[in-house]
């Protein structure tokens, strides 16, 4: 995972220690899909999240996962536009910060540095952790996903299923009498259903 900290300080009129802290992660994390009991491992996913927190003499008073937001348009009212205005104020952090425009372009420039600095970080990192596939690798991958497929689509089924789920050797006579019925026992099109010895295959390549 790749971390970039920043912190943007400054002292209030009223001689209040301020800090900013801007905190910025990037990974690759595995994702999986827990369905009824089922762990499907849908593969790596990049996760990102950041997260800016307003210290005062020390103490942290507010947290949030936004940028600064102006105090202008719709989202805001006039009377709250006004109330800022009266003060000096320019943007708001975290829902109850009020900062001005100096302050305001200061932690806006610092987020960008985080941001481009936690980008050169992470595809430094991810560089170090690429190891080149033999063909062999590749061959067996691409074995697993295909397998994966097929064992999701055989559960797929077997919960879907309104009839039966039938043994190989049962499956096979029904495949008989439905061609005899349907196709007068010459050939034609006869339907393709998982058994329970697929259902028993799948269980044990999505348990893997």
């Amino acid at each position: 995972m790749s971390k970039i900290i920043k912190t943007v300080n400054w002292v209030s009129p009223k001689g209040s220690e301020i800090k900013v802290e801007i905190e910025a992660t990037k990974s690759i994390e595995k994702e999986v899909s827990y369905s009824d009991g089922w762990n499907i491992d849908l593969g790596n996913k990049i996760h990102e999240s950041k997260t800016i927190s307003v210290y005062v003499n020390g103490r942290c008073e507010a947290t949030t996962y936004s940028n600064p937001s102006i105090v202008e348009g719709i989202l805001f009212t006039p009377k709250y536009i006004a109330k800022v205005k009266a003060c000096g104020g320019y943007a708001v952090l975290a829902d109850n910060v009020i900062i001005n425009e100096e302050k305001y372009n200061i932690i806006m420039d610092a987020i960008v540095t985080v941001t481009n600095e936690l980008e050169l970080a992470f595809k430094n990192e991810t560089i170090k952790l690429e190891v080149p596939q033999t063909d062999k690798e590749i061959a067996s991958e691409n074995s697993a996903k295909t397998e994966i497929e097929r064992a999701t689509s055989i559960i797929a089924e077997f919960k879907e299923r309104k009839t039966e789920i039938l043994s190989e050797t049962a499956e096979n006579q029904w495949k008989i009498n439905y061609n005899n019925v349907n196709n007068e026992g010459g050939e034609g099109y006869i339907p393709l259903r998982v058994t329970l010895e697929d259902v028993e295959w799948a269980k044990k390549i999505i348990n893997k």
